[in-house]
């Protein structure tokens, strides 16, 4: 029998902050991330760190890690050219050296 469940659309983004990067610049970051939960196309939003498990298939050298949920891919895509994402990458893009996206459909 066919899943009548929705997919949502997974995107999970790793951010690696610059050489040198202070503490206040990580809480800057952070707070970045927190100005993105208003917008309508972001079902859920969790930002974390590394938890330090250790095996060789993990990797913790990441500093923040945001994993969001939407609908659909429209709704991501949406999101993507939103106004306040644009304002958040534009404004804190100067604090990273890597970013790192994941997305996928989950069951």
């Amino acid at each position: 029998m066919p899943s009548t469940q929705k997919s949502q659309f997974v995107h999970t983004v790793f951010f690696w902050m610059k050489e040198g990067a202070t503490p206040a610049d990580v809480a800057a970051l952070r707070k970045g991330l927190e100005s993105l939960r208003p917008i309508k196309e972001i079902k859920k939003l969790h930002i974390g760190t590394p938890a330090g498990t250790l095996r060789d298939v993990v990797d913790n050298s990441y500093t923040l890690a945001l994993i969001l949920y939407f609908d659909s891919r429209s709704a991501h895509d949406a999101y993507q050219v939103h106004p306040v994402h644009n304002k958040f990458v534009d404004g804190h893009k100067q604090l990273w050296a890597r970013v790192q996206v994941y997305d996928a459909l989950m069951d």
